[in-house]
């Protein structure tokens, strides 16, 4: 039998506790049963039968079929959430694309209606936005499939 100890210290009003007390002086502690199951480090992961039926050889094999079928079941809601995932990104990447190409519409808009010419090198502003509007979409090119 498996026991762990908790951190309680046996209280003096139960006859265990004083049978402990008596035998291992004030620090006794009282002993629980441990809940669970030993698993080897080479199993950690691994699907294991629980429940009345585990020791049922026939329950079993119809306890592994079951599990290689939620198993494969779980890889196809992995990979559908995974695309699901990628769209989202592709959508949001396409957004901040149109934002800064409108952006650094308005601002040249902005620059024409007060009668400066076109964008020059040196315009520290114009270049951010050209930055920002390169940089949106390298991310798109990431995400579209080749």
């Amino acid at each position: 039998m498996r026991h762990a100890r908790t951190g309680r210290r046996a209280t003096a009003g139960t006859p265990r506790a004083a049978v402990r007390a008596a035998g291992a002086g004030a620090r006794a502690l009282r002993l629980r049963r441990a809940a669970g199951r030993f698993i080897r480090r080479a199993d950690k992961g691994k699907p294991f039968a629980i429940g009345l039926k585990a020791a049922d050889p026939h329950a079993a094999a119809g306890a592994g079929v079951a599990c290689g079928r939620a198993a494969a079941l779980a890889r196809v809601a992995q990979a559908k959430a995974a695309l699901a995932q990628r769209e989202e990104a592709t959508i949001c990447a396409i957004d901040t694309v149109d934002k800064a190409f409108a952006e650094l519409n308005r601002y040249r808009a902005a620059r024409a209606k007060a009668g400066q010419p076109g964008l020059r090198d040196d315009d520290r502003v114009a270049q951010l936005l050209v930055r920002m509007a390169e940089i949106a979409a390298a991310r798109l090119q990431r995400l579209l499939p080749a």
